[in-house]
């Protein structure tokens, strides 16, 4: 038994098996995503494994316990994948209880704790470390330097070993610790101090990479006025601004069609030029 000790006590599974579910996990989460359930069948393959050794002589439960997670689920794939390593700690722990019972309190305990968990992993994946880490590898990479690409590839490790990390404490500390945590104060003024510093990195970001400007101009005598120096008096950067704040309400909005999205700003681009605006 010496291969399951880092495992719950008495446990059927090996780290190796809970991790291995992990891994699934980062393969499949961004690749099976439906309206109807989202991450569902994501979550029953990654799982599925586990169960089958947690169910391995009675076929009905583990049948049933797919079932149970082919169940509504989104979360972020990173942070959020501590309440599924909590999910396989309850599935071993109530794998003699009552097939309702667990459907019950499992889907209960993910329902609850997937919002949370994407909040926290949206703020601070992709809210502030993507943006403070990426940023600075795209300012090093257009100067040259190659050092802006091993940046790029430090924030693609970084993301992988904090939800490596988040999968085992949502499965050895259980759903007890991780609900105390989300309920905590501390757990709101880290999204919110996150999701302010993501806000001011797009900021900067926007400053210094957006570049949009007119070449309008307007008679005024013998001598023409500018209508980008009289914006730049009012608010320098308000046109880079103003499109950036553009096309995030279009993807609120109106749609989340990149492709669409960018081809429409290569479009506009153009036909603006043509007409002598920009």
């Amino acid at each position: 038994m010496a291969k399951n000790t880092e495992c719950l006590e008495n446990s059927v599974l090996t780290k190796k098996d809970v991790m291995g579910a992990w891994a699934r996990w980062q393969v499949f989460a961004e690749m099976t995503h439906s309206y109807e359930r989202m991450q569902a069948v994501a979550v029953a393959t990654s799982l599925g494994k586990c169960l089958r050794k947690i169910y391995a002589n009675d076929d009905e439960k583990y049948k049933r316990a797919l079932q149970r997670h082919l169940v509504f689920f989104n979360t972020e794939g990173n942070w959020g994948g501590a309440v599924l390593g909590m999910t396989i700690a309850m599935e071993e722990q109530m794998k003699d209880n009552d097939e309702d019972e667990k459907d019950e309190v499992i889907n209960e305990m993910k329902t609850s704790l997937m919002g949370p968990m994407a909040g926290l992993g949206d703020s601070m994946d992709w809210g502030t470390l993507k943006p403070i880490i990426c940023g600075l590898g795209l300012a090093l990479s257009m100067n040259g330097s190659f050092a802006g690409v091993i940046l790029c590839l430090v924030f693609c490790f970084t993301i992988l070993l904090i939800g490596r990390q988040c999968w085992w404490i949502g499965y050895s500390k259980g759903a007890q610790a991780m609900a105390t945590i989300v309920n905590g104060s501390a757990f709101k003024k880290i999204i919110k101090s996150a999701s302010l510093l993501g806000l001011f990195m797009m900021g900067v970001l926007t400053a210094s990479y957006v570049s949009c400007s007119t070449v309008l101009q307007i008679p005024t005598g013998d001598s023409m006025l500018a209508i980008q120096d009289v914006l730049d008096s009012i608010i320098p950067g308000i046109l880079p601004l103003a499109s950036v704040l553009g096309i995030y309400g279009i993807l609120k909005k109106k749609t989340q069609k990149f492709g669409l999205i960018s081809i429409g700003i290569v479009v506009l681009s153009i036909l603006l030029a043509l007409v002598k605006v920009l």
